[in-house]
């Protein structure tokens, strides 16, 4: 009997410590092992035809958040809605002068698409550059 006691205990003991274990092991994947993983800055920026700064505003994220939800929220952004998406034409109060648009930059690349098709999954930066409309070939 007292055989049976000291296996059971021991039985017991050994599964109480396999599952600490394994809490042990999964905590850290949840975050993949990296404190603030979740959350990311992306930085907007308005630029003049001189590349002179504007506006500037950093703002802090959890990651896959849409650019432009972010931008309107805690912007004062002037834009018109196009069937392709919004076309900005100012932000905090100042429009881009007559015969100037506003072009987007991603970190430092001319955008592949509208701001509305960026989800911030990194630290980013947007800039909006005041550009000559006749420097896109439309005038």
């Amino acid at each position: 009997m007292i055989g049976k006691r000291i296996f059971f205990a021991l039985l017991i003991g050994l599964l109480l410590l396999t599952a600490g274990c394994v809490q042990q092991e999964e905590a850290p994947q949840e975050n993949n092992g990296v404190q603030g993983s979740s959350t990311v800055v992306l930085t907007v920026k308005y630029l003049d035809a001189e590349g002179n700064t504007i506006a500037e505003k950093a703002i802090s994220t959890p990651k896959g958040v849409n650019a432009w939800i972010l931008m309107k929220d805690n912007m004062d952004v002037d834009f018109e809605e196009f069937s392709f998406g919004p076309m900005v034409k100012g932000i905090e109060g100042t429009p881009s002068p007559e015969g100037h648009y506003l072009a987007l930059y991603v970190n430092g690349e001319y955008a592949t698409q509208g701001v509305n098709g960026y989800f911030i999954q990194e630290d980013t930066l947007m800039e909006w550059k005041t550009e000559a409309i006749d420097s896109f070939g439309l005038e």
